[in-house]
């Protein structure tokens, strides 16, 4: 719900209508909002700059909403930073298969914290 109200343009002030339809195919039986599909920017009916009283402004959004797509789990974007010492993390793609390379802790003597980059296999299974 946080996400939603952080996407939503009336937070920068900006008034719109038609962001969303319903795609028949999708519907749900019994399920009222099932089937919405968002439409890009330039397709909306209504768009009202400064007519809303905002919280932020418009460029401030614009960061907020590249920010949020940047820290989505995908496998071409880079993700959200983690707590941790490593310095690669989301950045490191493995030499055979290509597909990135996740993270995993060890401690070391005296408790210090060392990171282990790992490709996760298609079985679930991790391999070095």
């Amino acid at each position: 719900m946080i996400q939603n109200m952080l996407r939503h343009p009336a937070y920068a002030g900006i008034y719109v209508y038609g962001r969303s339809r319903t795609d028949p195919c999708r519907r749900l039986p019994g399920r009222r909002c099932a089937g919405r599909v968002r439409k890009p920017r330039e397709d909306w009916f209504v768009y009202l700059p400064g007519t809303l009283p905002a919280y932020i402004d418009m460029q401030r959004h614009e960061r907020n909403l590249a920010r949020i797509e940047a820290n989505r789990a995908r496998s071409l974007s880079v993700g959200v930073l983690r707590d941790g010492p490593a310095l690669l993390v989301g950045l490191v793609y493995c030499g055979r298969c290509g597909t990135r390379m996740t993270v995993h802790y060890q401690r070391g003597q005296g408790g210090k914290l060392w990171p282990k980059y790992e490709v996760q296999s298609r079985q679930g299974r991790l391999r070095r």
